[in-house]
């Protein structure tokens, strides 16, 4: 572990609050949907991507996501952290609620999921290409 990367959790614990979910909170800045990122390897780093290579060895550079179990997102407690893919990401939003629109313009369940995580009716894809 690299004593910079020490150095940054050290920040990240004494700017921390910790709730009575177990959520860690980070009091810093963050962006317009909760996330915040610190400076770390000459950028700016989400805090949980962080929290995921200090505590679990977590390759920053990996395209996998680091995503919440809690849906906070200025948590880093590594026990409310995950692996997972855009298309997870999708899902939780889904399942928490956060993405309100759940039909396509001609009233079928946008029940699809494209690669970068945005979701899309499969009837309407279907019927495009023919299909039905």
């Amino acid at each position: 572990m690299s004593r910079s990367l020490e150095r940054v959790i050290a920040v990240l614990h004494r700017k921390t609050i910790k709730d009575d979910n177990g959520c860690w909170l980070f009091q810093g800045a963050s962006n317009g949907k909760g996330h915040c990122k610190i400076y770390f390897g000459f950028k700016n780093v989400y805090i949980h991507r962080l929290s995921a290579c200090y505590h679990w060895n977590f390759d920053l550079t990996s395209s996998v996501h680091i995503l919440h179990k809690c849906n906070v997102p200025n948590c880093w407690n590594p026990e409310h952290l995950y692996e997972g893919f855009e298309s997870d990401n999708r899902l939780d939003q889904i399942n928490a609620g956060q993405i309100l629109k759940t039909t396509c313009v001609h009233g079928h369940p946008l029940d699809g999921i494209r690669k970068d995580g945005n979701s899309y009716c499969k009837t309407c894809n279907r019927i495009r290409m023919g299909y039905e």
